[in-house]
């Protein structure tokens, strides 16, 4: 009986690998709803506030913390933002508020 729960478990593995499918120069075509999409834009318009309240000394958002932390969270808004421009669906959406605040956070020095 062993060898039989064994031998299923080797060909789970085999049957595993060769459903395995290589990514490296192959596209995920993603369809999104125009719910979704907009519930991401407007998640980059926060994150583009996030990095214009970060760096407004007048604001006590983040004020805390220093100026190599305030970069790391800005850069990590923008990493997102340019996540979120690479998705090919868009319709109209206005991305210079979002594109601004991405060379804001890429502009900023400690």
């Amino acid at each position: 009986m062993s060898e039989e729960i064994e031998d299923s478990t080797d060909e789970e593995e085999e049957e595993e690998e060769e459903t395995e499918v290589s990514t490296d120069e192959e596209e995920e075509i993603v369809v999104r709803t125009d719910e979704e999409k907009e519930k991401m834009y407007k998640a980059m318009l926060d994150g583009a506030d996030t990095i214009t309240s970060v760096l407004n000394a007048d604001n006590p958002f983040y004020n805390d913390q220093t100026n190599a932390e305030k970069q790391k969270r800005i850069l990590r808004s923008a990493s997102y933002l340019e996540f979120g421009k690479t998705f090919n669906d868009w319709g109209s959406e206005d991305f210079s508020v979002i594109d601004a605040a991405i060379d804001t956070a890429k502009a900023y020095t400690p």
